[in-house]
């Protein structure tokens, strides 16, 4: 007997190697996303390992069960060094779990964003020049993971997204600011002005953090409904921009005769 989700997750080429699940947030299908059996199949995809389709479909009743972690992360983490179970997963499969990395992902990001900040704020010296270090790496590897994250997808377009956009911003500004720290300071540049640079590439590193809220039942709706006004407040402000232009360009000569 095959499980009816597993039609779900089943890829099509006839649909761009997508299954429904991708193929429905592709095409933005509102009503297919609020049914019931979508919830069940995301929920499922949350506490399974990848690849998908050989853990959340295995034959083995048993080890199907096995495969969904769904306990509290403080016991997700025991299991790194327990093997209880003949059908314990390994280290590589837990890692792998959406729920595991979107916990990892997004402590590794606020641990970066805290030692950034006290890089900019606070250090000096040969603490400076240590966090400055390790900044460097953790900026090489962040690029490589956009670098790998560009050749998944295959094209710019369907790379570049907000956050995509903010991190390919916020990675070259550290990288060239600690370069310029490193060998233009203080003989072509002034400290006070990388610091500058750095600064200014604080407000995206913050603004990325948000990410994590999308998770959030309650955050990730506020946070999808605050991006939707800024998007049309930018479209009205754009129509609102060109009638400015027009009356300031029109009643500028009445109030101001004089070209001097």
């Amino acid at each position: 007997r095959v499980d009816p989700l597993e039609y779900v997750f089943r890829r099509s080429w006839r649909w761009g190697n997508h299954h429904l699940i991708s193929l429905a947030h592709h095409l933005e299908c509102k009503e297919f996303v609020s049914q019931h059996f979508y919830n069940s199949a995301v929920d499922l995809l949350w506490v399974t390992p990848t690849p998908f389709a050989v853990f959340a479909f295995d034959k083995d009743e048993q080890r199907r069960q096995a495969n969904k972690v769904m306990e509290p992360y403080h016991q997700i983490f025991l299991r790194f060094f327990t093997s209880s179970s003949r059908h314990q997963l390994s280290l590589r499969d837990l890692s792998s779990i959406p729920r595991v990395k979107a916990l990892t992902h997004g402590g590794s990001r606020v641990i970066f964003v805290l030692l950034y900040s006290h890089f900019v704020l606070f250090s000096a010296g040969y603490e400076a020049l240590l966090e400055s270090c390790v900044l460097l790496l953790w900026g090489i590897s962040l690029a490589l993971i956009e670098v790998l994250q560009f050749q998944a997808k295959g094209s710019i377009g369907q790379y570049m997204n907000i956050w995509n956009g903010l991190d390919v911003i916020l990675i070259l500004t550290l990288l060239i600011g600690l370069l310029l720290w490193w060998f233009l300071v203080p003989w072509a540049l002034s400290e006070q002005t990388v610091n500058s640079f750095h600064a200014l590439n604080l407000l995206p590193c913050y603004v990325r953090i948000l990410q994590i809220f999308e998770l959030s039942e309650y955050f990730g709706t506020l946070l999808f409904t605050v991006f939707g006004m800024a998007q049309d407040t930018t479209q009205f402000l754009v129509l609102l921009g060109i009638i400015s232009l027009g009356f300031s360009c029109s009643l500028t000569p009445i109030l101001y005769p004089s070209r001097s």
